[in-house]
């Protein structure tokens, strides 16, 4: 079939495709989903590009493949298992709709795609546009696949007067887009060619803010261009205005493990595994929404939340604004795993192998790059026993043996830091007189720096006021598995250095 069979009032409109996929064929990008001719490739391809620019696509979609090569294999996923290899990719409904459609194509299509238009609409994360893509694409069917890029081709290209406002212009843009294609196709051109070509010049030169006119290989025909309004095409919607949220979030923790709630079927990020998080009450004191949040839902009432920072993440439609809380709570092993209050603890390892929302992954990686300055005391006898006190249950290293020590504050000297935090914490006065060695341990909750230094006690009796217990140890006694690693790494230099 050939342009001969094109009516006469037709002819320019074929023309102007026949341009246009001339151009393709000769400028067209090599994205790897042009590479291949499976249809599940494809399939998974258009659900990526959902929502997703072509460059992040790209980054996910090979990968994606050699996980679930095919469509069976992908149907028989367990969700949790296709939801972090999605993970990154954002708008995480579509890896559930993509896994579920193949589904139903394996159950009631033998694990072909569907060539029915109708059909393809049923299947969940398939709309009008996905599906003339996969139509044309995969089984060369004049069906139009308009998104984003081919409205603005077609609102500029062949601009209509009278459209009342931008959702009539989306309507008989799409309505022309399947006139055109058919057009086209009865002029022998490919329906896939046809989609991707204008999909193509919408991406690669008729852009949004500054398309470059000299470069279209239709610019002659341009409605737009010829009016000089190919700046104000396609009409603009009215933006919806952006919703803050203000949100409290916790990371809290039980036996060096991090409680994590899956998350209402409802609402945003459902089904998923988060940071516990609320929506803040107006007026209320911060960090007292989740603590109250806590209590109710999960009956965790002895939480003391300690504010450390605010991050933020846009949704689509709203934004949260997150105050970020740090707190330990108590658990036994087997409370820490309770299916009936839809909350877990995890160890960093197990929420490693969880496809955990990107506003969460945000808070963790700012949570644990925060630098952590400490100094730590080796305050020894006069028969060079070394002093080191147990933690209290509950912290991230509850029961723990350590040397005593704390936080540097801003401002503050080693020394002043550790002759404060000694007094608060022994009772007694110290003066540090060696510098032994400073560590570096990179934790899940922080970066930490510890100074080591040798004191001299000058005076006091040591009554505990933060640990459990104390005891004096002779270098060789001590086992480092029974400290924090940043601690556990200068025992070995105590045994050389106070051990002779």
């Amino acid at each position: 079939m050939g342009d001969g069979s094109i009516e006469d009032s037709n002819r320019k409109i074929f023309a102007i495709q026949r341009a246009l996929t001339d151009w393709y064929r000769a400028h067209r990008r090599d994205l790897p989903w042009r590479r291949t001719n499976d249809p599940y490739a494809i399939l998974v391809s258009e659900l990526m590009l959902q929502q997703t620019g072509v460059e992040t696509a790209i980054r996910y979609y090979e990968p994606f493949l050699l996980r679930f090569p095919t469509a069976r294999a992908l149907a028989r996923a367990e969700t949790e298992e296709v939801l972090k290899s999605w993970e990154g990719l954002g708008y995480y409904a579509r890896a559930k709709n993509l896994r579920r459609t193949c589904q139903i194509i394996v159950e009631r299509y033998g694990g072909r795609i569907p060539e029915d238009y109708a059909a393809l609409l049923k299947l969940p994360g398939i709309g009008a546009y996905s599906a003339g893509a996969l139509l044309s694409i995969i089984y060369e069917r004049p069906f139009p696949s308009v998104d984003g890029n081919v409205h603005r081709v077609f609102s500029r290209a062949y601009a209509l007067d009278d459209v009342a406002n931008a959702r009539d212009e989306k309507r008989r843009t799409h309505n022309l887009a399947r006139d055109y294609i058919q057009i086209a196709f009865q002029g022998g051109l490919s329906p896939s060619d046809f989609n991707q070509a204008y999909i193509e010049l919408g991406a690669l030169v008729c852009s949004p803010k500054k398309p470059l006119c000299d470069k279209c290989p239709i610019a002659g025909d341009c409605v737009a261009l010829q009016a000089g309004l190919q700046r104000v095409r396609p009409l603009k919607e009215k933006s919806r205005a952006l919703e803050t949220k203000e949100m409290e979030v916790g990371i809290i923790w039980s036996n060096q493990r991090l409680m994590l709630e899956r998350r209402d079927e409802t609402g945003l990020l459902k089904g998923f595994w988060g940071l516990p998080t609320t929506e803040a009450f107006l007026g209320a004191e911060p960090g007292q929404s989740l603590v109250r949040y806590l209590a109710t839902r999960y009956d965790l009432e002895t939480i003391y939340p300690r504010e450390l920072f605010v991050e933020q993440h846009v949704f689509t439609h709203q934004r949260w604004r997150m105050r970020v809380f740090h707190a330990f709570c108590e658990l036994s092993c087997s409370d820490e795993h309770d299916p009936e209050r839809s909350f877990a603890f995890f160890d960093s390892r197990e929420i490693e192998a969880l496809a955990i929302p990107k506003a969460f992954r945000k808070v963790l990686a700012r949570y644990a790059e925060r630098p952590l300055h400490v100094v730590a005391a080796i305050i020894k006898d006069e028969t060079g026993r070394v002093f080191t006190a147990k933690r209290k249950p509950g912290g991230y290293f509850g029961d723990y043996w350590e040397f005593p020590g704390g936080k540097v504050e801003p401002g503050e000297t080693e020394e002043a830091a550790l002759k404060r935090e000694i007094q608060e914490e022994l009772s007694i006065v110290v003066e540090p007189t060696r510098f032994l060695q400073r560590n570096g341990y990179s934790y899940p909750f922080g970066q930490l720096q510890i100074s080591f230094y040798e004191c001299e006690r000058k005076g006091g009796t040591i009554r505990l006021t933060e640990h459990r217990e104390g005891r004096w140890l002779k270098p060789e006694q001590m086992k480092p598995q029974e400290f924090p690693p940043a601690d556990a790494m200068i025992i070995e230099a105590l045994q050389r250095a106070l051990g002779k």
